[in-house]
């Protein structure tokens, strides 16, 4: 369903390699403007809420097609690619919705319990506002990194519904074996991006303890300087796993590729410091599911050495989404 006979991606000639790419998109966002968007909110059953944001074309009806965008880790709607992409979208006609997930963003306060890898069920919660408020419209879910691995596993356990709305699915640079990732980022110049990662999520915890009255919570004194240690000493018990490695297990997506029946597109780059190629090779995939390799882009960089086509990732997924119309 997908054409992958698009365009390749080359490289930026002074962002040459992944580690480059992947630093100077976190630097260096790019966002020239916003989208206007409404903002719903989503009842979870535990009393938790959920912000969903709504972009669409002004004027005339609504649209036909949406596109459902999932941030990674430490991002929210707000994070450079959401915000690129759902402008794009809205200029080609398209609608977007931009889901903060679980203690995220505009939901850093809406929530006492926090988001993890594993939360196929706030997913499937924002599918169903979905439908209540546009019950005709189509959707092409767009996951970004953890938001990518996440998507991929809610594909499996709800996406074969035939009442689903969602016809079509983008995972861009999944971490689907989550245990193979975090060695990865245990190693070498990598450890760099643990520590950003790990300090993320320290800083928006001490945010929401100020926020958020009876937050649920552990008392780990000093807060953990590693992703693993901040996984196994504060997210896993919290979601109810009994440590990191169970966690890691049961919330990886590529046990599951087999079960996907939407026609998906995973982008995986071979550059990638943070989510190691060798994870796609290793799992076998559903014939539903595509796999387009890149080389060069890093994590979520893609700053590509054509001048009309500088962000390659925005306008691929943006072309992708705009031929299902």
């Amino acid at each position: 369903m997908f054409n992958p006979d698009v365009p390749a991606f080359v490289p930026h000639r002074w962002l040459a390699n992944g580690h480059a790419q992947t630093v100077f998109a976190t630097l260096y966002p790019g966002i020239d403007k916003k989208p206007g968007a409404t903002r719903h909110v989503i009842c979870l059953p535990d009393g938790d809420q959920l912000a969903l944001h709504e972009s669409r074309p002004a004027g005339g009806p609504l649209p036909s097609r949406y596109a459902l965008l999932l941030h990674g880790l430490g991002g929210c709607h707000g994070s450079g690619y959401m915000i690129r992409t759902a402008v794009r979208l809205v200029e080609n006609g398209v609608g977007c919705w931009r889901l903060d997930q679980r203690g995220c963003g505009a939901g850093a306060s809406m929530a006492r319990w926090h988001h993890h890898a594993g939360r196929t069920a706030d997913l499937q919660a924002a599918v169903q506002q979905i439908m209540r408020l546009h019950p005709r419209c189509r959707l092409t879910a767009v996951g970004y990194s953890l938001g990518a691995n996440l998507l991929l596993s809610w594909l499996a356990e709800y996406g074969q519904s035939p009442l689903s709305p969602v016809d079509s699915a983008i995972a861009i640079a999944p971490p689907i074996d989550l245990m193979r990732c975090s060695r990865n980022l245990q190693t070498g110049l990598n450890r760099g991006y643990d520590l950003y990662f790990a300090n993320l999520l320290r800083q928006r915890l001490i945010e929401r303890r100020k926020l958020v009255p009876g937050l649920a919570d552990v008392d780990i004194n000093p807060l953990p300087r590693s992703l693993y240690e901040f996984d196994d000493r504060f997210t896993a018990p919290l979601g109810g796993f009994a440590d990191a490695r169970e966690y890691y297990s049961r919330c990886s997506a590529a046990p599951k590729l087999r079960s996907i029946r939407t026609p998906t597109l995973i982008v995986a780059d071979r550059s990638d410091p943070v989510v190691p190629f060798d994870i796609f090779e290793r799992w076998p995939r559903s014939k539903h599911v595509q796999l387009l390799t890149t080389r060069g882009g890093g994590h979520l960089g893609y700053l590509n050495d054509v001048p009309h086509e500088r962000r390659w990732m925005d306008i691929r997924v943006t072309d992708w989404i705009g031929r299902l119309v």
